[in-house]
């Protein structure tokens, strides 16, 4: 293995680790480790994209060896570029796998932002639920003023209903007894 090859996996290795330190902060939310998987698998597809152009800039240490003369024909080899690149596409391809796309779940969309869902598109049992909040002029202050988290805490109008749903759609206890003790406990809140 190359200085190259050992450069761009020191690079990507301080890049996974950034992103480690990320969801592990005490004060993260799903929210927000979801925007930050979905933003490292983006900029994954832009090292990429980079790399195929034989712009290493991307990599502190790669970048740093591109400017010593004797490393700079191992890289502009195609196999090194070609190496790299199918690398990125690999963690790509495992990102999105073990942490699969839920930007584009109604219910996410519906976390995010309540008042610009499009209602029709919630299962029945929220919908009633998410026009009120959608309507109400003191929650939207409150979202646009409060962390995501803490709205939801406070807005508990729907945030049961919703998080009864994504249990028992999500659960892994699909008996119906179990599905009936998770309707009893939420609906007593």
């Amino acid at each position: 293995m190359g200085p190259s090859i050992i450069c761009n996996l020191s690079d990507i290795f301080d890049s996974l680790n950034t992103l480690n330190l990320k969801l592990q902060d005490g004060d993260s939310n799903i929210i927000y480790h979801q925007d930050a998987i979905t933003a490292y698998t983006e900029k994954l597809q832009l090292w990429k994209r980079k790399i195929l152009a034989f712009n290493y800039s991307c990599f502190p240490k790669l970048f740093a060896i591109t400017e010593e003369g004797c490393f700079k024909e191992i890289l502009d080899e195609i196999d090194i570029k070609n190496k790299i690149s199918n690398h990125l596409q690999h963690l790509t391809d495992k990102f999105k796998r073990y942490f699969p796309d839920s930007c584009n779940n109604i219910i996410y969309r519906l976390a995010i932002d309540p008042f610009h869902v499009d209602i029709d598109m919630l299962p029945d049992t929220l919908q009633d639920q998410a026009l009120e909040i959608k309507n109400d002029s003191a929650a939207q202050y409150d979202f646009e003023k409060m962390d995501k988290a803490q709205f939801w805490v406070k807005s508990t109008k729907i945030v049961f209903t919703f998080f009864k749903h994504l249990f028992v759609r999500k659960s892994v206890f699909s008996s119906c007894s179990n599905k009936n003790k998770v309707q009893k406990l939420t609906s007593h809140c």
